[in-house]
């Protein structure tokens, strides 16, 4: 699933993150500030957190989207619930953009 949309002239593509993405998620993750990586549950810096996350969308155990303009990713979405938890019936939704 891929989409494409138009905002303020700027073509953005917008699709679940698969490895061909790594890289630009390694450089999105760079620059975000590390005061709001204090909100994330794991640190997106490390690469072996980013190959758990394309493996967790993968897998189906997570709804994700990437947002890119000129290959670069401005934003990220992430849908994340526990379905064999107390709370199954919630889900954390957290958006970051650049």
């Amino acid at each position: 699933m891929s989409e494409e949309i138009e905002i303020e002239g700027a073509a953005i593509a917008v699709h679940p993150p698969t490895r061909v993405n790594m890289p630009a998620l390694a450089r999105f993750a760079a620059i975000v500030p590390p005061h709001d990586l204090l909100f994330l549950a794991r640190d997106i810096r490390e690469h072996r957190v980013l190959e758990a996350w394309i493996a967790a969308v993968e897998a189906g155990e997570i709804d994700s989207l990437v947002a890119l303009t000129g290959g670069e990713i401005v934003a990220t979405t992430a849908n994340v619930s526990d379905p064999l938890g107390w709370s199954r019936h919630i889900t954390e939704i957290c958006l970051l953009f650049a």
